[in-house]
């Protein structure tokens, strides 16, 4: 959620958001039915997707996810992560 605010802010229209919860990407995409517990959140994130352009929702195995990170150290890529 935060990092959907901060790109707002940043005025950027087309988003990819990447995690490692692959059930929170289905349920995002449709695939599965929202769990009770995160349905609030699955709501104010429809919210903002009608703010932006292009929103997608990304599952990266964690070893990959791992790589991004160590190159987003490097200063070359921006990478948010969902929590």
């Amino acid at each position: 959620m935060r990092a959907l605010l901060a790109c707002m802010e940043r005025g950027y229209g087309i988003v990819q958001i990447e995690t490692d919860l692959k059930v929170l990407v289905d349920m995002f995409n449709g695939l599965l039915l929202p769990d009770a517990s995160i349905e609030v959140m699955l709501w104010d994130i429809g919210h903002l997707r009608q703010q932006l352009s292009s929103i997608e929702f990304l599952f990266i195995p964690r070893g990959v996810l791992t790589c991004w990170i160590a190159l987003n150290r490097s200063g070359c890529l921006m990478l948010w992560l969902l929590m």
